[in-house]
């Protein structure tokens, strides 16, 4: 690992001993190496450990204990970081070739204090077909709907030291919670480049909780109307279950979607 990594990687782990392996590798692929891996585990109960064991020459930092939830494990990892950029991964991610040198290219002339984040586009996986997501952050479309991917973004040291770290008292919508803080503030840039396959089996998929934290995270950090949050958290959830309901039934989505087949 280099001396001052030009990006530091965390990932959260609980019970993920095949999922962990997919994304270290992942990372050993990368054109661009500038970057140091942190792992926090959540104290798993099944070969997590062992596995990454396996891997501890690559990484920089490992701990295994009980935790909050993912938003807790980032928030332990975010104190080992020494990078000025940040990117979180789930167990499971796979970080494309290029993902770490278009992100370079992208940020290395600019001081990390001059912008608070960096998105890009990812591919999510669900099942056997993709949907690709992720657009420029605004804060008119922001503030009703998060937009940008989070797996696919990397996080300036600066936005932490303005807004504080995570609040694990969010399960799901704690990356939503801690940008709208900063409303139209946010300073950010957009790699118009897919970074990131990302399966979407896991908790992303609880759509009322998912919607219910953002109520909440727009009411709280995002300083919205509780009236017309409520409205458009009805909605989503209705335009939600009915584009589930579609995409699982037919073939594939024309427009955006990707069929891993062809």
């Amino acid at each position: 690992m280099n001396k001052e990594p030009f990006f530091s990687i965390i990932i959260a782990t609980y019970n993920a001993e095949c999922e962990i392996v997919v994304t270290i590798n992942s990372l050993d692929s990368q054109t661009f190496n500038s970057y140091e891996l942190i792992i926090i585990d959540g104290s798993s109960t099944d070969n997590t450990v062992s596995e990454v064991n396996k891997h501890s020459k690559k990484i920089s930092y490992f701990v295994s204990e009980k935790d909050r939830g993912v938003f807790d494990a980032w928030n332990k990892g975010l104190k080992q970081t020494r990078a000025d950029w940040i990117i979180f991964l789930g167990a499971g991610d796979i970080l494309l070739p290029k993902a770490l040198e278009g992100y370079h290219k992208l940020l290395k002339n600019i001081p990390y204090t001059d912008i608070d984040y960096c998105s890009s586009r990812i591919i999510a996986l669900y099942d056997n077909k993709a949907n690709i997501i992720g657009q420029q952050y605004n804060w008119k479309v922001f503030r009703k709907y998060m937009n940008v991917a989070h797996v696919g973004s990397v996080h300036s040291k600066l936005i932490f030291e303005k807004n504080g770290f995570f609040n694990d008292n969010y399960k799901l919508a704690g990356d939503y919670e801690l940008l709208l803080r900063s409303k139209e503030n946010l300073t950010a840039k957009f790699l118009n480049e897919i970074t990131v396959l990302m399966p979407m089996d896991g908790q992303s998929n609880r759509v009322s909780k998912v919607l219910s934290e953002s109520y909440h995270a727009k009411i709280t950090s995002g300083g919205q109307n509780k009236f017309k949050s409520y409205l458009y958290y009805l909605y989503s959830f209705f335009i939600m279950k009915v584009k589930n309901y579609f995409y699982y039934n037919s073939n594939f989505d024309k427009r955006g979607k990707v069929n891993l087949h062809e």
